[in-house]
Formats: structure tokens, sequence, C-alpha cells
């Protein structure tokens, strides 16, 4: 899993994450590394600048902006695929494999 390090997440080693998972930390103060940050950027794209009376209301507005990432798996690894994160993951794999 990789993660920003915010002081609310889980870390690395905690017995309360599931046994195959491992914590890749992004570095701090790097939110356009980030891939969740991506996604918001498009978001405030299609919805910024607007005032809306209801919260139901920013959700109707909202909600086919996910709707794309929700039905083409391939947009979503397009948005978030970075080579460097990938490396990563696959790094951190062969370390975990290895204990």
């Amino acid at each position: 899993m990789i993660r920003d390090q915010a002081g609310f997440h889980l870390r690395d080693g905690d017995t309360r994450l599931p046994e195959r998972i491992r914590i890749i930390d992004l570095p701090p103060y790097n939110p356009e590394l980030n891939p969740c940050e991506q996604l918001w950027d498009i978001i405030k794209d299609e919805i910024g600048n607007r005032v809306f009376e209801t919260v139901e209301e920013l959700r109707e507005v909202t909600l086919p902006v996910l709707q794309r990432y929700w039905d083409d798996a391939s947009a979503v690894l397009r948005l978030v695929g970075r080579s460097w994160l990938l490396d990563q993951v696959n790094a951190s794999n062969k370390k975990a494999e290895s204990h």
C-alpha cells in the first residue's frame, strides 16, 4: 500500500495490518506524488468555482466524474500508474517475499 505519512495512518509492521500488506511511504510534503491527488485535481476542474446549496447537490455533480473511474479500470491505471510508483511496489513485494 502506498500512502502519505499522515499521522493517523497505521505504520508498516503494525499488528492491525493484514499479514501480506506492506506500506510504502511517500516523501513528506509532496502531494504531487500522491496518486489520489491526481483524482482530486480532476474533480476540482469539473466542480470548482461553484457554490452548492446542499451536500446532495455537490454529490450529484461529483458522482458522474467518479463514475468514469469506477467503470474503467484502465482510466485508473493511467491516472495512478506512474512508472516510479510501480517500481517501488514491485521492489517492496520482493522484500516481503524474501522474509
